[in-house]
């Protein structure tokens, strides 16, 4: 399954699913639950959609991408920027 991805559907998914992590940080859900929720599907998503060979190569660069990763800022009505 190939499905042509554009700078606009990457913009509508980050907000859609910015705004279901907003919904559950109101809910006060723990934030690190809600990170390891969204890791996890991430990964089993990557190792279902990617040739074994780019899974490993990803999962090789997941330390790098870490350092790299910017904090996100958090409102006092737990709202994400």
């Amino acid at each position: 399954m190939k499905i042509e991805v554009n700078d606009q559907m990457l913009q509508d998914v980050t907000n859609d699913i910015v705004a279901k992590i907003d919904e559950l940080l109101g809910k006060e859900v723990d934030p690190l639950a809600i990170a390891g929720v969204l890791m996890a599907q991430a990964l089993q998503m990557y190792k279902t959609m990617l040739p074994e060979g780019d899974y490993k190569q990803l999962a090789e660069e997941l330390p790098n991408m870490a350092e790299q990763a910017n904090k996100w800022e958090i409102d006092n009505a737990t709202k994400l920027h």
